[in-house]
């Protein structure tokens, strides 16, 4: 009797240390399975990071390409506007040689105008002088005389 509860005991305390090993297994692929999922989860975090740092790098390089776009715009209407600036100092240079041409020619003009009347006066006064004293003698020399007084005050009158 003594033996067989003695057998009982050892079986006894067999499925004991069976139980706590299989207790401390479970405990091991528990463990394991935490450290898996933990391991998962990390790996889902560093590819979310991931992916919002590639969100990130082109949110910021769209950002770059329109402001180049934008600096591109601003330059182009700066050139259109320097563009249209020589334009209108071209037309407002040729507006003032056109000026100054047209009072070139009314200046000539007048100028043409005025020899014109120096030399009506001229014969006038020559056909005065003729009408005055056509029976005197050296009347001829004396018209030359002042021909030549007249065309030499005309003469200066031109250089001035």
């Amino acid at each position: 009797l003594l033996l067989l509860l003695l057998l009982l005991l050892l079986l006894l305390l067999l499925l004991l240390l069976l139980l706590l090993l299989l207790l401390l297994l479970l405990l091991l692929l528990l463990l394991l399975l935490l450290l898996l999922l933990l391991l998962l989860l990390l790996l889902l975090l560093l590819l979310l990071l991931l992916l919002l740092l590639l969100l990130l790098l082109l949110l910021l390089l769209l950002l770059l390409l329109l402001l180049l776009l934008l600096l591109l715009l601003l330059l182009l209407l700066l050139l259109l506007l320097l563009l249209l600036l020589l334009l209108l100092l071209l037309l407002l240079l040729l507006l003032l040689l056109l000026l100054l041409l047209l009072l070139l020619l009314l200046l000539l003009l007048l100028l043409l105008l005025l020899l014109l009347l120096l030399l009506i006066l001229l014969l006038l006064l020559l056909l005065l002088l003729l009408l005055a004293n056509p029976d005197r003698p050296f009347f001829g020399a004396v018209c030359l005389r002042t021909l030549f007084c007249l065309a030499l005050i005309v003469c200066v009158a031109w250089s001035l």
